[in-house]
């Protein structure tokens, strides 16, 4: 079982996440694959990222669910078939409300996950994580 504290940037989420209204993140690129009971928590960041001290830390919650995925510029494979089936962003709303997204629409969980990431045209790994 890992138990982590990772940040949290994403400043609609934030207050969401600490009242538990937001049960879920997507992460992506990261080399720590998480699994059900690992536990996760929060932390912000009272200035630049890496050279400031926490400014609030949530949690830590224990993990229901880890789903791996593979996000790509169109959107993103759930893995649920042996070839891929990448959704279109703009089938993804639900995934934004659950996300925190704001607004949530696919569309802007794309431009989100752009905002903090690189989507390479090969798709990048990640995890959608619930607590």
């Amino acid at each position: 079982m890992k138990k982590m504290w990772i940040p949290l940037t994403y400043a609609p989420k934030i207050e969401g996440v600490k009242t538990g209204k937001i049960r879920q993140t997507i992460r992506l690129g990261g080399k720590t694959l998480w699994a059900p009971g690992d536990m996760i928590g929060f932390h912000g960041w009272s200035g630049r990222p890496y050279h400031s001290a926490w400014s609030f830390r949530f949690g830590p919650f224990p993990l229901k669910h880890a789903h791996h995925i593979v996000v790509y510029p169109d959107g993103i494979d759930f893995l649920l078939t042996l070839h891929p089936d990448i959704r279109p962003w703009s089938a993804l709303d639900s995934l934004a409300l659950q996300d925190g997204i704001d607004p949530p629409t696919g569309e802007i969980l794309r431009q989100v996950m752009n905002r903090y990431h690189k989507i390479p045209k090969e798709g990048l790994a990640g995890q959608i994580l619930r607590w």
